[in-house]
């Protein structure tokens, strides 16, 4: 089946919502969903219904990333900058959930950990787009994982106009030790 599983992967990568997801997720997730489906076309729909309740769900529309960040760019300020990050963080359900509690939550996170100079976010979403709240020392270097390549381009440019020392990454979580290893 590699040829047409090559083809189902092409289609769900050449739609519109999934484009910029992480092809090896992609592939794995539809050779999860193979075994129940009855032809490529049904295993396309199987692969975007899987992929949207582990991704779409999350972040109905993707946003303007460029846009986003050409204003995170321009913003003259601290207060502009957060600004900015906090229409960002709109963009998607698990921080926007968040944003009436960014401060308390990492001030309590300070008081609790510290400010480590080096972090990991695993399937960060734009949860690093907080960090400024947190009070990391300039040039920390954060480590931000997620699915979605447009994302973390954005998180990674985000974070080193913001002064950390981004190490953003594509990862499939449980695509197995060559993933998650690099």
């Amino acid at each position: 089946m590699a040829s047409s599983e090559d083809d189902v992967v092409a289609a769900v990568l050449a739609s519109r919502r999934y484009r910029s997801l992480h092809p090896p997720l992609v592939r794995r997730v539809a050779a999860a969903e193979a075994a129940g489906a009855r032809s490529p076309a049904e295993l396309v729909k199987r692969t975007k219904r899987a992929l949207h309740q582990i991704f779409g769900a999350y972040m109905p529309a993707p946003p303007s990333w460029e846009r986003l960040l050409a204003e995170l760019r321009a913003a003259g300020s601290d207060a502009d900058a957060r600004a900015v990050l906090r229409r960002a963080m709109a963009q998607h359900a698990s921080t926007r959930e968040r944003l009436d509690h960014l401060e308390s939550f990492h001030a309590a996170l300070a008081a609790r950990v510290g400010t480590p100079r080096s972090l990991l976010d695993v399937a960060c979403g734009l949860q690093p787009l907080a960090l400024p709240w947190w009070g990391l020392p300039a040039g920390a270097e954060i480590h931000a994982w997620d699915i979605d390549t447009a994302l973390v381009g954005f998180v990674g440019a985000a974070l080193e106009r913001l002064g950390f020392h981004a190490r953003p990454a594509a990862v499939d979580l449980l695509g197995g030790p060559d993933e998650i290893g690099r």
